[in-house]
C-alpha cells in the first residue's frame, strides 16, 4: 500500500475522532487523517467533526469500494461511539474525492492512537478499565470481518438506530427507539426452550394445540442475563429496563401507541437527575425520564453484543442522566 496519498482518491468520512497519522487497516485498506471542520447539525448548531478518508486500492470497481466503505462504517460507529456516521451515511457525505491534504501533523483535535481501542468498544474511551486485554483498532476490524452474518446484521441494526441524533422529531423519537433496541435485545437473549410435551388438537375446530415454553419468558430473560453477568444485582436492573420497554413495543404493535411525554419544568440552577427507578416510573410523562430509558436500554444492548461478538464481559450500572437548566436552555 502506497504511503503518499497526495491526489489520490478516498471516500471521505467525518466522525468524533481520528487516527493520528494513516492507519493500515487491511492489506488493501488505509484510513487517512485529513483535518476537520464544523458541520451544520439538523437542529441549527453546528459540531467539530474529524475528517479522514477511506483509501482503497487504485484499481478497486467503484461498487467494491462502496461495499466496503459501508462494512468499515457500521464497525467504527459501533467500535468508537460514533452516533454520527450513520446519519452523515444518509446525508451522502461518504462521497469519493481527491484527498486535500495527507499530512495532519498541524491539526491533531480528537486524534488517537489506534494500537488499543478496547476503552472505547466499552465506552470508557479515557479510563480503560485494567482486566481488559489491548486490541488495536485493525486487530477488531479482523476479527468483525470473521462473525456470524447474524451478529455482523445485529450491529448494524445497533447503529442504525432511529432517529439520528441530529434529528429530531415529536413523533418518531424514543418510543421507536425502545422498539428498536428491544427486537435487538430479543434475538441476542434468544426465547426459552420450547416445551415437548404434547396436547391434544381443538375438539371444536380441529386447530392443533399452540406451542409453548418449558419457562416464562420473564424467567428465561433473568436467567440469561444471570448466565452471562454472572448472577449480580446489576441482571435485575437489566431485565426491569428490558421489560419496561418490551412494554412500550408490545402496546406499539397492537394499536396506535405514540409518545405523550413533555419536558418538565426545573429552575435555573437546578439538577434533576434520572435513575433507573424514575426511568421506569416517570418515562410516560416526562420526557428526560424516556430518554433515560432509552439510554439504559441502548447500554444494555451494546454490552450484550461486545460479549456476543468480541468475548468481551464488561457489564457496567447503568448510567445517570442528570439535567440542567442554564438560562432558558436546558443542557442534558
Amino acid at each position: 500500500m502506497t504511503t503518499n496519498f497526495n491526489d489520490r482518491k478516498g471516500v471521505v468520512y467525518f466522525s468524533q475522532f481520528k487516527p493520528t497519522a494513516p492507519y493500515v487497516l487491511t492489506d488493501d485498506i488505509v484510513i487517512v487523517p485529513s483535518g476537520g471542520l464544523m458541520l451544520p447539525m439538523h437542529n441549527g448548531a453546528s459540531i467539530w467533526m474529524s475528517r479522514s478518508y477511506f483509501v482503497a486500492p487504485a484499481d478497486w470497481a467503484d461498487n467494491v469500494v462502496s461495499e466496503r466503505f459501508r462494512d468499515w462504517l457500521v464497525f467504527d460507529c459501533f467500535t468508537m461511539m460514533n452516533n454520527h456516521g450513520t446519519a452523515h451515511y444518509d446525508d451522502n457525505r461518504h462521497v469519493v474525492e481527491i484527498i486535500p491534504n495527507s499530512n495532519d501533523g498541524s491539526d491533531q483535535r480528537n486524534a488517537l492512537d489506534y494500537g488499543d481501542v478496547i476503552g472505547f468498544l466499552v465506552g470508557e474511551p479515557f479510563a480503560k478499565p485494567k482486566d481488559l486485554p489491548v486490541m488495536s483498532y485493525a486487530d477488531l476490524y479482523c476479527a468483525f470481518l470473521m462473525l456470524p452474518p447474524e451478529i455482523r446484521s445485529a450491529i448494524e441494526w445497533f447503529v442504525s438506530q432511529p432517529p439520528s441524533p441530529r434529528r429530531f422529531d415529536p413523533f418518531f423519537g424514543s418510543y421507536w427507539g425502545l422498539l428498536h433496541m428491544t427486537i435487538l435485545i430479543e434475538n441476542l437473549i434468544g426465547l426459552p426452550p420450547t416445551c415437548e410435551r404434547p396436547f391434544a388438537e381443538c375438539e371444536v375446530c380441529k386447530a392443533p394445540s399452540r406451542p409453548h415454553y418449558k419457562v416464562s419468558r420473564k424467567r428465561w430473560l433473568r436467567q440469561e442475563l444471570a448466565y452471562r453477568m454472572g448472577g449480580t444485582q446489576l441482571a435485575e436492573d437489566y431485565a426491569s429496563v428490558i421489560e419496561k420497554a418490551k412494554s412500550v413495543r408490545d402496546n406499539m404493535s397492537h394499536r396506535p401507541h405514540f409518545d405523550r411525554s413533555t419536558i418538565p419544568f426545573i429552575n435555573v440552577g437546578q439538577t434533576a437527575s434520572y435513575g433507573v427507578d424514575r426511568a421506569i416510573n416517570e418515562y410516560k410523562f416526562d420526557s428526560n425520564a424516556l430518554l433515560a430509558l432509552l439510554i439504559s436500554l441502548r447500554g444494555i444492548a451494546h454490552a450484550l453484543l461486545v460479549d456476543q461478538a468480541f468475548g468481551i464481559k464488561h457489564f457496567t450500572p447503568l448510567p445517570e442522566l442528570k439535567v440542567t437548566t442554564i438560562g432558558s436552555i436546558r443542557s442534558k
